[in-house]
């Protein structure tokens, strides 16, 4: 499994553009251990995270739409819970990319990534 650290593409400290600078860290989850944020739409798989975005996995026929306001909150490996709220920026085939206005702190993000690290290193990213 990768686990990396990742975000938002914008612009560094040092002016860079490039594909891989990013200003916001995000954590990829693994199949098997995937959270979930509960919403009042339904349960949704979480394939990556950020502080402000995620992109979550649609496992029924839940349907989603560019622009809808969801929210709910996200119960983390270590029982901590956070509220988000987001809008719909993208639906996908199978899931959509949520941006967040009530978003997770860093510390949380910072901990998942950790707790990745230590725990998960040696499966696949799926």
């Amino acid at each position: 499994m990768q686990i990396y650290l990742e975000g938002d593409i914008l612009m560094n400290r040092n002016g860079f553009t490039g594909e891989n600078t990013r200003r916001y860290y995000r954590v990829q989850y693994p199949d098997l251990i995937r959270p979930r944020l509960r919403t009042e739409k339904g349960t949704f798989l979480i394939k990556s995270l950020s502080e402000r975005s995620g992109h979550f996995i649609i496992e029924d026929e839940t349907m989603v739409v560019p622009d809808e306001t969801i929210y709910g909150d996200i119960t983390f490996h270590n029982g901590e819970t956070t509220f988000i709220d987001g809008r719909v920026l993208r639906a996908l085939g199978d899931g959509f990319i949520l941006f967040f206005s009530i978003g997770i702190p860093l510390k949380i993000i910072v901990n998942e990534q950790r707790y990745l690290i230590t725990q998960y290193r040696h499966l696949e990213n799926g």
